[in-house]
């Protein structure tokens, strides 16, 4: 199998993909981030929090509400936490 493969599977049989996949592209986002690439960042965030909008309470061990609160206002210099 290859990644899109692998990806479609997911995206078929996973109720919480979006979820998922919000997490994923928070941290690609964190380490455009460390690569100074700040667009990538960007939009890589607001994809994440575009997601990320109809979950709430905690889902994973995640506290959602605390993650979007995080991601609203990031600070390249602090951890985020949830």
């Amino acid at each position: 199998m290859d990644f899109f493969e692998i990806r479609n599977w997911f995206a078929h049989n996973l109720c919480d993909y979006p979820f998922l996949q919000a997490l994923i592209q928070l941290g690609v986002a964190y380490y455009h981030l460390t690569n100074y690439n700040l667009r990538g960042f960007e939009l890589l965030l607001k994809n994440a929090r575009e997601l990320l909008e109809s979950y709430s309470g905690e889902i994973y061990g995640v506290n959602v509400d605390l993650l979007k609160k995080e991601i609203e206002k990031p600070d390249s210099n602090k951890i985020i936490e949830f």
